[in-house]
């Protein structure tokens, strides 16, 4: 069984790939092509997102010093950011 992560990864790459799939540049309409071209770098900012709100996610360590060990830290704020400008994306094709 797969966890979540791996499921995401390749749900993610399932959408890079319907994305990258359009090929803009043999648009022939200068109009249909900006459209399409603005749509298209849109998706895959959503994805960019996602990734990186995914190794947000992650636990993360920074250097050790002496009085604290080892200390995880995440990133709330990066993450609320990013999952509202992935949303934003998102709901542009809605």
């Amino acid at each position: 069984m797969m966890d979540s992560k791996a499921e995401f990864l390749i749900l993610l790459d399932l959408l890079a790939k319907a994305i990258n799939a359009v090929r803009v540049s043999s648009i022939d309409d200068r109009d249909e092509r900006e459209r399409l071209t603005y749509a298209h770098n849109l998706a895959n900012r959503f994805v960019q997102y996602a990734l990186t709100v995914l190794h947000l996610c992650d636990d993360k360590k920074v250097e050790k010093l002496p009085s604290f060990g080892d200390v995880e830290i995440g990133d709330p704020a990066s993450i609320d950011v990013l999952t509202r400008a992935a949303m934003e994306a998102f709901l542009v094709f809605h």
